[in-house]
């Protein structure tokens, strides 16, 4: 798969209708949600530490990567508590999220090159870029959402996201001219 913006915005919509998470609001929630998450994911940079045979090749993920629901949950319900965003939905909006940002990530297809490696596979290492917060007050502002806790809402999701994106866990396929010598190396890429 891949990430795809209107397919986010409906994961988030879904996330949010099946928590409870409901009112004038949710469409502009919904869509900044799926923007944001889906593009911060995208500026997330992956490595690969590889092994293989001597040449170059292309990688790509055979298995969407995955992402630990209840360590995302964990992590969003603490940052939202800690952003001053408490109430008596705050538990909804926490699994909304959590949910939202594992199964967008289980959309995106890791996509890497590599210089030293032509047939091979390896783990993916994925650094974010610290841009959480920026993309998801955008996205968030983007979609209509402008009230007094937009700031904490996005604080805490972008947060959120750059915390996370360490923990993901996935590997990519190297594929490239065959050779018989074998080699090792670090191949680079990102999430499409």
């Amino acid at each position: 798969m891949a990430l795809i913006d209107p397919n986010s915005v409906s994961i988030a919509m879904s996330q949010l209708a099946a928590a409870g998470v409901g009112g004038p609001s949710s469409v502009s929630l919904a869509t900044g949600l799926g923007l944001g998450i889906t593009n911060c994911i995208r500026s997330w940079v992956i490595t690969t530490v590889d092994v293989g045979t001597l040449g170059a090749g292309v990688g790509v993920s055979p298995v969407p990567p995955y992402l630990d629901t209840s360590l995302a949950l964990g992590t969003v319900s603490g940052l939202l508590v800690a952003n001053a965003i408490a109430g008596p939905s705050s538990v909804q909006l926490a699994t909304a999220v959590a949910n939202t940002i594992t199964l967008i990530v289980a959309t995106a297809t890791a996509t890497t090159v590599h210089t030293t490696v032509g047939v091979g596979s390896g783990p993916i290492v994925v650094a974010p870029t610290g841009a959480g917060i920026s993309i998801m007050a955008a996205s968030l502002a983007s979609s209509g959402l402008a009230g007094p806790s937009t700031v904490n809402l996005s604080t805490a999701i972008g947060t959120a996201l750059d915390t996370l994106a360490a923990s993901i866990v996935g590997a990519v396929v190297i594929a490239g001219p065959p050779s018989i010598v074998p080699s090792t190396g670090v191949g680079t890429g990102v999430f499409l």
